[in-house]
């Protein structure tokens, strides 16, 4: 599961996931690593144009892989 390819998140959307992956957010294990509003901060950094929604998504899927809700 933490090994995950990003793509498996439930809330993303695969535009949301490539840009992911261009900025080396690859797996779940690296979102859970660097938090929500660091990956939304390098999409922004990146040039890409992340909505808050988002930003809500990748926080959603933070939470529920927390709580071993994941994918």
């Amino acid at each position: 599961m933490i090994d995950d390819d990003i793509a498996t998140l439930k809330n993303l959307g695969p535009k949301t996931s490539e840009w992911m992956r261009i900025v080396g957010l690859r797996t779940v294990s690296d979102l859970r690593h660097i938090g929500s509003v660091e990956a939304y901060v390098r999409l922004k950094q990146a040039g890409f144009r992340p909505t808050l929604v988002a930003l809500w998504a990748l926080e959603m899927d933070r939470i529920c892989l927390t709580l071993g809700a994941g994918p």
